[in-house]
């Protein structure tokens, strides 16, 4: 499989989770490959943040493009995509 079509399988996979809480997101988000979960981990704290995590494995060369705001005490994702 190319490096374009394993973007598009991942990003596809991204567009269909439904959880919108941070925590919630990560846990559902790693579940598609363990590379993500891989870049997923970490500490995620402050009022808004993002990421650009770069994948191992079977997914190197891809990155994971990811950020999120907190809206009365509770994290939400605003964007996520593999690149």
């Amino acid at each position: 499989m190319s490096r374009t079509q394993k973007k598009n399988q991942l990003n596809a996979k991204l567009l269909k989770v439904n959880a919108k809480q941070l925590q919630e997101w990560i846990n559902e988000t790693s579940q598609i490959k363990p590379e993500l979960n891989l870049a997923l981990e970490g500490i995620y704290c402050g009022k808004e943040g993002k990421i650009h995590e770069p994948l191992t494995g079977e997914c190197e060369g891809l990155y994971i493009t990811m950020g999120w705001y907190t809206v009365t005490d509770t994290p939400k994702v605003e964007y996520a995509y593999i690149s």
